[in-house]
């Protein structure tokens, strides 16, 4: 046995040694005479023999050797003497010694001397015996040989092949397998599942140039001859495939693309390479013309296009092997890099050739001399004989630790009585320094034959510290030997723990003894070269880990199968989980068993104490199995049950109870096999791209998931890494064809593992989730695949083909869910850091990069990389183009460089667009001659990804791309730029001249400068281009030479070098015609000459609206700090205090409302539903997100106690959650407010006491999970995926619940109510006239489920732990999800939020969340008020006294602390703090405003002073201060820090256009509110800005409401006249304010009644006067009139609630964002509430007042289109887009309603959680109470109201000084409606957008429609276009109607139509696409007809029902309406 492996490995030595001295020559496509051996063969082989004779390995041992040449040649050396098994057991050791590369030789494929040996064809034991298939076989192979032989220019060839036969084949004396494996086989021979399908294809599962996994190849191709016309002869298919497999080419054509446009903008027919290869069009009847087979790109059905048989061309085999003339691979100058093909794709356009020559294989080779073939291919049949298995178990003192003997047993024990299969032969080996059999070789024919080896296993451990591996080898060998005195074909499992070193000595006797060695290592200290035993014999291995509830023992037996590739005999793990539990605790949890398994069922269950758990298993039926169910082994402490028969499918629950004293592990292992023998199991196979690597590089990992041939797809896949030491790491795979995934959907699923902990073992396990409603089958079987021709051209006559069997997706397709796991072995990383490890991870290679030209633009796009390779967020991009490949290719930083400072990095593994103008590149693209013509220009585009470190990766693939420029361009630019040379030139020289004098002058004159300008250094540009020059002088000199290569346009350039400065085009060019910018600068003008075509306009797609704006002109500001201070107050205008800080969440703050009764339970209910919610927002985020810490604010009229605290900024009024109590009664269910659109912060959530004391839950479900369901409302923008409003839908024809996923199961039933009891139900009825369900119909979900998503639809599911995402979300559904975040699943949504990209997943559990207990107390307010001289300046000292008078006696409440500070250059106290409770109180504090307006501006002593103030009677947390300022203070921010720990909030008014720029980052750092005012007394801003002022914690009764604010300058005595109304809810604290710039006016106020109102209070110093109503106002209308001349006068009332118990009519407004920057637009929300219901058809006007004094009036709508996101939902809302000017706009708000008008109503919330009907419980429907409905009936009487409020004010930056340019598109329609009119015409209805968002008129329509809804949102332009030319746009906001009749569409029953709009305005701006219309066809049964209308439309249908009389179109926006049609 020794003596055979020896001279085999001498005979590999030999070949290595002649190879470079063959001499024969080979005879070009020749048949050769292999009889006799090539005689120089002999002479090299007594040459070898001499040298081997003479070297230190033979003479060093007196080893004697009779060598001779065999037949073939080969070197046979038999050593002679008495020690001649010895002689070779040495010979062997030191051969392999001698050569390090056979020491790694594993049992597989070599390459010797340009032969390949130990090449494996393995027959699958499912394929029938048919002894013709191994003749074809050599027949294949062989004429494979020489045709590789010859296409790799006389390289290689096939010289031993071996066929493995399956075991349930006849045996013919065939060869007995050794290490050879189904599972190892290089080609398999196998059927296909479901239909049959013959396509020959290589498994591909990573890269270029890459080995592939496996050929496949089925029996019917090997044995059917006449396929070989459609693929060719069968040894050039196995070329084609050989090349997949060894070298990792890839495919030259593409079925799925049979068309393309080559670089002539011509139509090319398929991919082909080459493209010499000629052929005909044929049509139906025969050939035809192209124009006759091509329609828009298209092929026609019908139309093929046939080759010629007879060709010219010799490539490509990639291509086309099977003609005759294709001899050769494609080289680079055959090859068509143009053709979208893989090879293209994935080989960076390099042809194969080049990808062959430089494998390891030509490396390590060089063609054979001469002209001879080399000889044939031998072959040696083996079959597999009986099954043996031999456990060898270290038994030594180590096995004693860590409880690793007590795992053995167990493992053991478990693979002898499930895992190993019937009939095998078993033996047990155990060893400590000596090796002893347990048993001999026993055969399982019974499980009583498992049980009597069980009862072998070892009980104890010995004393003996040393662990001899190899005697426990020797003595497996030996038992193993004895039953056929030859070890070959056996399987040895090695378990040890121990540290035994020379385990080299029995490497000789491994390799020589034919066995299979698995190898399982325990802990850390195992031999590190336990490994090679397993490496060197095929054989798997593992490590396990040191951890109590670590599964991999259990894992690692549960992987080692016998290798046959019979999936319906091996096992099949399906759950293995183990927890440690706490005492008396419980693990509880759910297994899948599919139904593709069930057989052999068996629950394991491992403990760790002396006695079981109490176990309970239930099967999907609710039957029990108790733990006297179990057979248990008390001294293995195990208990198992094997359920007989085949398994129910379904969720089998099981649970253990720890009743032990503490806490131990407790585990479940589940295993099956296969069903039936016809349907093969779900399968997963995990392994690694290599057993060991160094540190940084990664470990590839992979899932390879299949149900038989075919790829599972869109499974969760999940990888757990576990090191010796150190927490498991989790890894999601995808099988997405990005990162380290290099196919998608090829069933694969990849991902690189780079956290290395420590250096040493890891082991891998997959776990594989399959959820029916996303996962699939793929229709065919992935990989590369030999090309089937239809047929052919030949003597000019049509030759077809048979028809092709397409391979269909199985039938058998996964029905249920399904678990797998899988151990994946382990691997060794090395080299990794002992401490923290440096960043030395790039991102990864991008490998998808596609490229297209879109409108003469670009646009490329990919699948993000990581910061670390697929995991994290790059940095960046670069991304450069050439016209050259080979440069691009070769040297890619010598590319064009283009621009991307404008692309955003998206996450690891999401889509990445970006878009650039090609023109830009033109003339640098000119100078790279590449031979092509001027009327074309094709270029290459390759990206690489840069980290934060400047890590880069590897370049991408290269896209390639043709751009199409007009002949006459290309020259007359040229022209031009030689014309332009010269003179640019000397413009240079003379600039650069000037520019040096200016240098010396500034230096000069440096210190003067400086104290002028205060802004810092200036600078001067100077720009230069190909095209263009910008020179410009600043101090001191900078040169920067831009290009436009960058990608920038000219005004992007100046924006570079001169910040924000502007750039006003003063006229406009033509092309080739000099164009003059000027810009305004403080130091000078410049004049910018541009020559060449046009500035494109800036709508390029990656340029964000603010970006274009920016780019288009530039305004100067006087402060530098002043774009500093709008660059960090930028963003979405949120008064929340949440900030996300390592994936938890703070600052949360739940207020209780002061209207609650005081429930001290209360609080523990909330913490008890955060501290719940935590953990499954965390599981539902993947690990991202967890709540931590959460302030709770306690009412003030609550019991003070100790540990409740004062709380800072923490208020009502921005609380994140709301506890309240319901409106209307009876209403608990949980909402949240939502004005903004998809993707926007919500504005808090609405929660009550009923609802967190669980009296809900049955209807709402547990509190923790709709919390989570509210906080994506709330945080992440998302919405409800239910609809309450349309409970189904028609998908495809059915009705179908509103839900998602798609997965969830459950009834459809309507409850039977009679005499106000609801006690029976019954099933919906189908109404065949709607299609739907009968009105009331519930949808009941079951009890038990399985589908994980979604949070948004059904949280209160069990199963439902995630968001749905994009690959089960249900796109279809009519829910607001689909309607306003375009179609997309919530997780996409979330996956793009901020909170998202800013943090990755965490590897720990997160700890629970704090609390702090606040409660609110009074209220302490001090007013800082400015008093500096520019306040004298305008009145605005007299106007500041007015407004602070009316905070003081009016607005502030009864209770409040209220004190003063006046500053200017310094501060001085005016008042401290001072109780009000009284007018005396008020009074007291108006008396102490400032009369004298003096001094500089000291902003920060005014706060200071104000603490002080504060701190004299409370600590500063939570208090107020009001700041005015008018001036600027350069020092202001020198006491952010002090502002920041103060606690107090901050309030600012900024008077007039020089307050300070940084006023508005006080309020922002601490929740204040941020207003300011004009110097135009008319508006009433100041007065405004105070009135706004009320507390953010107090009662809604006790807040101040303005009624009225006007203002008018008037002349000549006239009257200012108008009304006041005073509604029921309001009247008590009712004060009328007048005030006046000169003289007191005449004054006259009249009550509703007519009586004249007397006693007002006139303050003549202060310009005032004003009345306050005893009382409670008179309801009504109130009438004033006012008098005087050349003055100007204001007006202002306010009141309060008339009841404590009656809430008032309430307006808040406020901003979407609190920084406008030009032209992004701004959106104005004004929301209208009585109480918690909104108040609707109001008059809602908007006057928004820039700095300049100028107001805009606008009006907003509650209409649901535009900017409004929901119709009539209370929120009104508009776009602004008017801006003036830059600086400070103020925003008001004046609401008017009437009893005409207004209509209060309390409407269902809609973000919020569902109200659950019922649920389903043993089968039976439990019904909730029905939902509370509102009754408008009940709401008060309606009454006539006028309100105006303060919305804020906000910033504006970037406007132009100069006419603003038109950058404004229509806004998105979002109401689309449709319905049929008439005959056959479709009715569309929609509300008009504008020319700019949702003001004025758009110029046109386009309507677009599409029978896949997904592709009309992705694919809009491509999508069939509606003629729309009769169809002018209305003005905005009016209702559009459009009707017209679809042409070129067929209807089918159950098939759906989608219509979407986009508008267009004047300078073809387009919107976003609307939201989409469906379209549904129903054809009711024909056994119901309806009535036929006397108005029906007949349309054709396709249908073979004669007597079909009706069908039913329904036009669906979603959630809209439904419309019928007869038909005759």
């Amino acid at each position: 046995m020794i003596q055979e492996e020896a001279q085999l490995q001498n005979r590999q030595v030999w070949h290595h040694l002649i190879e470079k001295e063959l001499v024969r020559q080979v005879l070009h496509r020749s048949t050769p005479n292999f009889k006799k051996p090539p005689p120089s063969l002999s002479v090299i082989g007594l040459q070898f023999r001499k040298k081997l004779s003479a070297s230190k390995l033979t003479t060093k041992y007196n080893v004697q050797y009779r060598p001779s040449v065999n037949k073939l040649g080969g070197l046979n050396m038999t050593p002679t003497g008495n020690a001649r098994a010895f002689c070779c057991l040495k010979f062997v050791t030191l051969l392999i010694a001698l050569n390090t590369e056979l020491l790694f030789l594993e049992a597989g494929l070599q390459l010797h001397g340009n032969g390949y040996d130990g090449l494996l064809v393995a027959i699958s034991p499912l394929v029938p015996e048919n002894q013709s298939l191994i003749p074809n076989i050599k027949e294949m192979i062989t004429e494979a040989s020489f045709y590789l032989f010859n296409a790799t220019k006389r390289r290689v060839f096939f010289r031993t092949v071996q066929i493995l036969i399956p075991a349930t084949w006849n045996a013919h004396n065939y060869s007995k397998v050794k290490q050879e494996s189904y599972e190892k086989a290089n080609i398999i021979v196998n059927n296909w599942n479901g239909e049959h399908g013959d396509d020959p294809y290589t498994l591909q599962y990573r890269g270029c140039g890459k080995a592939g996994k496996y050929i496949h190849f089925t029996p019917n191709f090997l044995l059917n001859d006449d396929l070989t016309a459609g693929y060719g002869s069968r040894g050039r298919v196995f070329v084609h495939e050989w090349a997949h497999l060894r070298w990792g080419v890839f495919d030259e054509y593409n079925y799925n693309k049979p068309l393309y446009i080559n670089r002539r903008s011509q139509i090319e027919v398929q991919g082909q390479c080459s493209s010499d290869l000629t052929g005909v069009f044929v049509c139906e009847k025969g050939p035809c013309p192209q124009e006759n087979c091509i329609i828009s790109k298209l092929f026609k059905e019908g139309c093929a296009f046939l080759y010629h048989n007879i060709q010219n061309a010799t490539a490509s085999i990639m291509f086309m092997q099977s003609l005759s003339s294709v001899v050769e691979f494609c080289n680079a100058s055959t090859h068509n890099q143009e053709a979208p093909n893989l090879q293209n794709q994935m080989c960076s356009l390099r042809s194969a050739w080049d990808v062959i020559a430089d494998s390891d294989d030509f490396k390590h080779s060089s063609p054979m001399n001469g002209t001879e073939l080399p000889p044939s291919p031998t072959f040696s049949i083996l079959q597999t004989g009986d099954k043996v298995v031999c456990l060898v178990l270290d038994v030594s003192s180590k096995m004693a630790e860590a409880n690793r003997l007590l795992q053995l047993q167990q493992a053991a024990e478990f693979y002898l009585m499930q895992i190993v299969e019937v009939h095998t032969f078993v033996a047990i080996v155990t060893f400590n320094s000596q090796g002893e059999i347990k048993t001999q070789l026993h055969q399982i024919n019974s499980d009583d034959d498992r049980k009597l080896l069980v009862s072998y296993l070892p009980t104890t451990v010995s004393a003996d510290t040393e662990a001899s591996i190899c005697s426990g080898l020797k003595k497996g060998f030996e038992v193993v030997e004895k039953l056929n005195g030859k070890t070959y074909g056996s399987v040895v499992i090695l378990v040890t723990s121990g540290v035994d070193g020379p385990v080299e000595d029995c490497l000789p006797a491994v390799l020589s003894s034919g066995s299979t060695l698995h190898s399982i290592a325990l802990g850390s200290s195992v031999v590190g070269k336990l490994e090679k035993l397993s490496h060197l014999t095929g054989g798997l291995k593992f490590f396990v880990p040191e951890k109590s509830n670590c599964h991999s023992m259990i894992d690692a037996f549960s992987r080692i199968s016998s290798g046959t590739g019979d999936v319906f005999q091996q096992i099949v793990q399906l759950e293995n989980r183990g927890e440690i539990v706490e005492p008396y605790q419980q693990l509880k949890n759910s297994v899948t068993v599919d139904a593709s398994v069930g057989n052999d069922t068996a629950f394991l269950v491992t403990w760790q104490t002396s006695g079981p758990p109490e176990i309970v298993l239930s099967d999907p039926n609710g039957r029990k199995y108790y733990t006297s169910d179990f057979i248990t082994n008390l001294a293995f402490q195990t208990a198992s049950i094997r359920i007989s028969g085949t398994a129910k499918p379904g969720i089998w629950i099981y649970t253990l109870n720890n009743t032990y004293h503490s806490p131990q592990a407790l585990k479940v292992t589940v295993a099956s096999r296969a069903s039936s023998f016809t349907v093969p199991p779900a399968t997963v196979e995990a392994f690694v791209a290599k057993d060991s690597t160094y540190f940084p590089h990664p470990v590839m990992i992979y899932a390879n998931v299949r149900k038989g041939s075919y790829p599972i797809l869109n499974s969760t896949v999940t990888a757990t890494i576990k090191s010796e030491t150190g927490d498991p790491v989790t890894l999601q795979l995808f099988d997405d064809g990005a990162g380290a995934d290099v196919i998608k959907n090829d069933g694969i699923y990849s991902r690189y593992f780079f956290s290395f902990a420590v250096n040493g073992r890891y082991s891998l396990k997959i776990h594989v989730n399959h959820s029916p409603s996303i996962s699939k089958l793929a229709y065919f079987a992935p990989g590369s695949r030999a090309m089937y021709i239809p047929g052919y051209i030949e003597n000019g006559n049509i030759q077809m083909n048979m028809q092709r069997k397409l391979v269909h997706q199985s039938k058998e397709d996964q029905k249920q869910a399904f678990s797998r796991i899988s151990s994946g072995g382990s691997f060794s990383v090395w080299g990794v850091p002992a401490g923290p490890h440096p960043d030395m991870f790039p991102p990864c290679r991008i490998t998808d990069l596609e490229a297209a030209e879109v409108e003469e633009e670009v646009v490329l796009s990919w699948t993000a990389p990581g910061e670390d390779f697929d995991q994290g967020k790059a940095t960046s991009y670069e991304i450069r183009i050439s016209r050259s490949l080979h440069s691009i290719q070769n040297d890619f930083t010598s590319a064009i460089l283009v621009n991307t400072s404008k692309l955003n990095t998206q996450p690891a593994g999401t889509r990445q667009t970006f878009t650039f103008l090609p023109k830009l590149f033109t003339d640098e693209l000119e100078h790279q001659a590449d031979g092509e013509t001027q009327d074309n220009h094709r270029i290459y585009i390759a990206i690489i990804a840069i980290d934060q470190n400047s890590l880069r990766s590897a370049v991408s693939n290269i896209a390639q791309v043709s751009l199409f420029i007009p002949q006459n361009s290309v020259p007359e630019l040229s022209r031009n730029y030689l014309i332009l040379k010269g003179v640019l030139t000397a413009v240079s020289l003379i600039g650069i001249v000037c520019l040096i004098i200016v240098v010396i002058h500034c230096i000069l004159e440096k210190k003067r400068k400086a104290d002028k300008e205060g802004n810092g250094i200036r600078a001067g540009c100077l720009f230069t281009t190909d095209s263009q020059v910008v020179l410009g002088v600043r101090s001191p000199f900078i040169v920067a030479k831009f290009r436009a290569a960058q990608g920038l346009s000219l005004t992007e350039a100046i924006s570079f070098a001169f910040g924000s400065k502007q750039a006003a085009k003063s006229s406009e060019s033509n092309i080739l015609e000099p164009s003059i910018y000027l810009l305004d600068n403080p130091c000078l003008h410049f004049f910018i000459y541009k020559y060449g075509s046009k500035e494109r306009h800036l709508h390029n797609q990656h340029f964000s609206q603010e970006t274009k704006g920016r780019f288009a002109a530039m305004q100067s500001w006087q402060s530098s700090a002043f774009l500093v201070i709008l660059h960090l107050l930028e963003g979405a205008l949120s008064s929340s205090l949440i900030q996300l800080n390592n994936n938890g969440y703070e600052g949360i703050v739940i207020g209780i409302d002061p209207s609650v009764p005081e429930d001290e339970t209360l609080i523990q209910q909330i913490k008890d539903m955060v501290t719940q919610a935590s953990p499954y927002l965390f599981e539902a985020t993947g690990k991202r997100f967890y709540f931590k810490n959460v302030a709770i604010l306690i009412p003030e009229n609550w019991k003070t106690k100790p540990d409740y605290v004062r709380p800072k900024l923490e208020t009502l009024k921005n609380a994140d959650v709301l506890v309240a109590e319901a409106s209307p009664l009876g209403n608990d269910q949980p909402y949240t407010e939502q004005v903004g659109q998809c993707g926007e912060m919500g504005e808090r959530i609405h929660l009550t006491p009923n609802f967190l004391a669980e009296k809900k839950s049955l209807q709402y479900g547990p509190q923790e999970r709709a919390f989570v369901h509210e906080w994506a409302h709330l945080r992440w923008g998302v919405f409800d995926e239910y609809s309450n409003d349309q409970k189904f839908y028609l998908s495809k024809g059915k009705p179908t619940p509103v839900r998602c996923s798609k997965a969830i199961t459950g009834k459809n039933r309507i409850q039977i109510c009679q005499g106000g009891s609801c006690v029976t139900d019954k099933a919906c009825k189908f109404d065949k006239l709607t299609g739907l369900y009968e009105k009331g119909c519930e949808f009941i979900p079951d009890e038990t489920q399985t589908e994980k998503a979604s949070i948004m639809f059904a949280q209160s599911i069990n199963t439902v732990v995630e968001f749905c995402t994009e690959k089960n979300h249900n796109a279809e559904a009519p829910n607001l999800q689909n309607q306003k975040c375009n179609l997309r699943s919530t997780w996409e949504v979330i996956r793009d939020s901020e909170d998202f990209k800013k943090t990755t997943p965490m590897n720990t559990q997160p700890p629970k969340p704090t609390f702090s207990l606040l409660q609110i107390g009074k209220r302490i307010v001090c007013l800082v008020l400015d008093k500096s001289g520019s306040m004298s300046t305008g009145d605005r000292l007299n106007r500041m006294n007015q407004a602070s008078k009316l905070f003081l006696l009016q607005t502030v409440e009864l209770g409040s602390w209220v004190g003063m500070v006046m500053f200017d250059g310094a501060a001085f106290v005016q008042s401290e703090l001072r109780e009000i409770n009284s007018g005396t109180d008020r009074d007291a504090l108006t008396r102490r405003l400032p009369t004298v307006a003096a001094g500089g501006t000291s902003i920060c002593s005014g706060l200071r002073s104000a603490f002080t103030v504060i701190r004299k009677k409370y600590p500063t947390d939570g208090s107020e201060i009001v700041l005015l300022t008018d001036g600027e203070d350069n020092t202001i921010s020198g006491c952010f820090n002090e502002v920041k720990q103060s606690g107090a909030i901050i309030h600012t008014i900024a008077l007039g256009p020089s307050a300070a720029k940084e006023l508005e980052q006080l309020s922002k750092m601490t929740g204040g509110l941020q207003t300011s005012a004009s110097d135009q007394a008319q508006n009433n801003g100041l007065i405004d800005a105070f009135a706004a002022l009320s507390s953010g914690n107090g009662a809604l009764s006790q807040h101040s409401i303005q009624l009225e604010s006007k203002g008018l300058t008037l002349q000549n005595t006239q009257w200012m006249n108008g009304t006041v109304i005073v509604d029921s809810t309001v009247g008590n604290d009712t004060l009328f304010l007048i005030t006046w710039t000169t003289q007191p006016p005449q004054i006259l106020l009249w009550d509703p009644s007519g009586k004249k109102q007397d006693g007002l209070v006139v303050d003549k110093n202060t310009k005032m006067a004003y009345l306050l109503v005893p009382g409670t106002a008179t309801v009504g209308v109130w009438k004033y009139s006012l008098q005087a001349s050349s003055q100007t006068l204001t007006l202002t009332v306010t009141s309060r609630a008339s009841s404590a118990t009656l809430p008032p009519i309430t307006v808040t407004s406020r901003m979407n964002k609190d920084t406008g920057k030009f032209p992004s637009p701004m959106v104005v929300y004004a929301t209208i509430r009585h109480g918690a219901s909104p108040v609707l058809r109001a008059r809602v006007t908007a006057l928004i007042e820039s700095v300049n004094g100028k107001t805009i009036s606008l009006e907003l709508l509650d209409n649901g289109a535009g900017a409004d996101a929901t119709k009539d939902d209370g929120v009104y809302s508009r776009y602004f887009t008017a801006y003036e000017a830059n600086g400070r706009y103020s925003v008001k708000i004046w609401a008017l309603g009437g009893k005409n008008e207004a209509t209060q109503t309390a409407m269902p919330q809609q973000n919020g959680v569902r109200y659950i009907p019922g649920w389903i419980e043993n089968g039976e429907i439990k019904w909730n109470p029905p939902y509370p409905e509102t009754n408008n009936k009940l709401q008060v009487k309606q009454v006539c109201f006028s309100r105006t409020s303060s919305g804020g004010s906000f910033v504006a930056s970037n406007v132009p000084k100069a006419s603003i340019p038109d950058l404004f598109p229509p806004c998105q329609i979002t109401d689309l409606k449709a319905k049929l009119q008439g005959d056959n015409l479709i009715n569309l209805t929609w509300t008009a957008p504008g020319d700019d968002y949702d003001h004025g008129q758009a110029h046109k329509y386009i309507i677009r429609i599409s029978t896949s809804i997904l592709d009309l949102r992705d694919k809009f332009n491509d999508s069939v276009q509606v003629n729309t030319t009769g169809l002018i746009p209305k003005e905005a906001n009016s209702e559009e109607v459009f009707v017209f009749q679809p042409e070129n569409i067929i209807f089918e029953n159950g098939t759906d139509l989608f219509i979407a709009i986009q508008a267009v305005d004047k300078v073809n701006l387009k919107s976003e696409i609307s939201n989409i219309a469906q379209v549904s066809l129903l054809i009711p049964p024909p056994e119901s007809p309806s009535p036929t209308d006397s108005g029906t439309i007949c349309l054709q249908v396709n249908s073979t029902n004669s007597g079909l009389q009706f069908f039913k179109i329904m036009w669906k926006w979603i959630g809209e309406m439904q419309v019928s049609l007869g038909l005759h």
